[in-house]
């Protein structure tokens, strides 16, 4: 089984040159997350091989503005947004950290689901009985949806207890 972590260390051979490349790119570009990423994307070449060879599986990155691969991004001290706990929309995510050691403080935390006892989102319907969770627990989630606004107020689309058991239905489906 591959492993839902990889750490490592030293992986580029030139990573000061590429540090310098990010550190030359224009940030500006804020989310929900501290610091910005760059306008421009750093491509490093024979990063998708690499991965593909450590994961086992071929892995092509998106280049397209919608997605922050190829993206840099800096964070300082004196950023006022704060992390926090998500999930990426893709099947593998990358960080590659430039920063000095003499730089350096915190870093990434990766978690696991309490009662699941998992590390990573369940990509099919087996994954997901296999955990535990089954249509019986639509009525729970959608409870605990309503009262997240940043969920049902912001949404494009009506997002009312039908729409949303309707999505969960079809989420244990369409994983």
């Amino acid at each position: 089984m591959v492993p839902a972590v990889f750490v490592i260390d030293d992986f580029l051979r030139n990573a000061e040159e590429v540090r310098r490349q990010a550190l030359a790119l224009d940030y500006m570009i804020g989310g929900r997350y501290p610091g910005l990423n760059s306008k421009q994307k750093l491509r490093i070449e024979g990063l998708d091989e690499i991965v593909s060879m450590l994961v086992r599986e071929p892995v092509r990155a998106p280049w397209t503005n919608d997605f922050s691969h190829g993206s840099c991004r800096i964070a300082l001290a004196s950023d006022e947004q704060q992390a926090r706990i998500h999930i990426d929309q893709s099947h593998w995510s990358g960080i590659l950290y430039l920063s000095r050691p003499e730089d350096c403080q915190g870093g990434t935390e990766f978690f696991r689901h309490k009662r699941t006892n998992t590390d990573r989102v369940p990509m099919d319907t087996e994954s997901l009985k296999a955990i535990g969770y089954s249509s019986s627990d639509i009525p729970a989630l959608v409870e605990g949806t309503l009262p997240q606004h940043r969920v049902t107020k912001l949404s494009p689309r009506p997002a009312g207890p039908e729409e949303l058991a309707r999505l969960f239905e079809d989420a244990m489906v369409a994983f």
